[in-house]
């Protein structure tokens, strides 16, 4: 009896991988179809037919990787020097109006500034100011 429950269990196991695998392969057709590439009849993959040559080797032209190399510090200063005269604080909202900086721009020199030991925090989200360290 538990030769016959193991066989069942066997087969109902590669039945439910062979289902899951279709249901995969349905899938991913599915996908290629609504993107615009049909793998349906596995045809030539690559370039179009009829264009003249592969894609060239070697790097593109234009700016590769991060920009900017660490940062200007003028603009740096500038946020420390608005920090320090803020002797109850300063909020990143008043901060920003204040040095000119947006968002990412701002968060980006305060991390900065507060990694250096320079500038240090107090509160949560948008209860946070920024103090002079």
């Amino acid at each position: 009896m538990a030769d016959l429950e193991t066989r069942v269990r066997e087969r109902a196991n590669s039945f439910a991988a062979d289902v899951a695998a279709l249901v995969r392969a349905s899938i991913a057709e599915e996908v290629f179809r609504l993107v615009g590439g049909s793998r349906a009849g596995k045809g030539r993959v690559g370039r179009p037919k009829g264009s003249k040559s592969a894609a060239k080797p070697g790097p593109k032209p234009g700016r590769r990787g991060r920009r900017g190399g660490g940062g200007d510090t003028a603009k740096d200063q500038k946020v420390l020097e608005v920090v320090r005269a803020a002797k109850d604080g300063i909020s990143a909202r008043d901060l920003s109006a204040a040095v000119g900086l947006k968002g990412n721009q701002l968060s980006y020199r305060l991390d900065k500034l507060r990694k250096a030991g320079q500038v240090r925090t107090r509160g949560v989200t948008s209860k946070m100011r920024y103090f002079a360290a």
